[in-house]
């Protein structure tokens, strides 16, 4: 039992009709596949707890993921969603980096958690640039299994952070809740982007650290402030000794952020 939140589960809504059909694509497998490493992602090809699955956007390119399902998932019920972006190490065509990461790490050794996860994997470069494509991976989610559309959840850490702040910018109204962890909407200290209060009625808790040497903490300080002025409902956790990654290990370990999740709906 991760967290102790197997009685956050009971907050998942019961479905009033039966899952969604499945797509034609969902038993093919790497080998059947050109260019896919990982079988293609379809409701019958999913297994409980977190596997790597690939997924064939608009484009015909390629999206690696990371997928977690709940083991005691029922398909009469209609499930939270997790996204989850990963910092600069994560970047490539082989998700097992993505199983070190903060939040997927800690989904490897159970299979009880009261949210699906999903942890796309960039290629190359910077969130900016991929999140049309995950964009696509998680509407395709939301068709072909039974999940709660008003509890969709966005995280990030990192480089991964940067993109989830961006992502709740570019994707309004996308996301019940936000959670960007040691990293912040820009990339200069005391700079936030212009729009930044368009995300003042959206649920956001921010986590950084005074000790960080890799993402000065400023750059989340100065975001926070300016959400606070027009308004925002921003939750900052400012730690004074964690370094990087261990700002990332206390956040993604807390139950209280997962709670916090399920306290918001769009």
């Amino acid at each position: 039992m991760l967290f102790g939140l197997s009685a956050c589960a009971s907050s998942a809504q019961t479905t009033s009709s039966s899952a969604p059909s499945e797509i034609s694509e969902t038993s093919l497998s790497p080998s059947s596949t050109p260019g896919a490493r990982y079988p293609l992602i379809g409701a019958d090809s999913a297994q409980p707890g977190q596997s790597a699955y690939s997924f064939r956007q608009a484009s015909g390119d390629l999206v690696n993921f990371l997928l977690f399902l709940p083991s005691d998932r029922d398909p009469e019920v209609e499930w939270p969603i997790i996204v989850y972006l990963h910092g600069h190490g994560g970047r490539g065509s082989n998700t097992e980096k993505l199983t070190k990461e903060p939040l997927p790490a800690l989904l490897e050794s159970t299979e009880e958690f009261p949210f699906i996860v999903v942890s796309p994997q960039l290629p190359d470069g910077i969130w900016t640039s991929f999140l049309e494509p995950v964009d696509q991976l998680l509407a395709h989610l939301t068709e072909i299994f039974p999940t709660d559309a008003e509890r969709i959840y966005l995280t990030g850490f990192s480089r991964g952070s940067y993109g989830a702040w961006q992502y709740a910018l570019r994707y309004q109204g996308r996301f019940a809740a936000v959670a960007p962890v040691a990293g912040g909407p820009s990339k200069s200290r005391n700079q936030t982007p212009e729009n930044i209060c368009d995300l003042k009625d959206l649920p956001i808790w921010v986590f950084h650290s005074d000790a960080d040497s890799v993402v000065p903490v400023d750059i989340d300080v100065a975001a926070v402030s300016a959400l606070e002025l027009c308004g925002g409902d921003v939750r900052f956790t400012r730690s004074s000794d964690l370094d990087h990654l261990d700002t990332a290990l206390d956040a993604y370990n807390n139950a209280d952020l997962y709670a916090w999740f399920l306290e918001h709906s769009r």
